[in-house]
């Protein structure tokens, strides 16, 4: 989405968490930054649905 406004990311973002396909968790460093990865589901999904 290279044209996607930061707002429809984070709408896209929490519609994904909410459904389950990823899930958002904080990096172990003194900063805290916040990574989204596939949830085990998210990624069987995500494998089968391109095959």
């Amino acid at each position: 989405m290279p044209n996607a406004s930061s707002n429809l990311l984070a709408d896209r973002l929490r519609e994904l968490e909410h459904h389950g396909v990823i899930r958002r968790r904080k990096l172990a460093s003194t900063a805290g930054p916040q990574v989204y990865e596939l949830t085990e589901w998210g990624g069987s999904w995500n494998r089968s649905s391109w095959l």
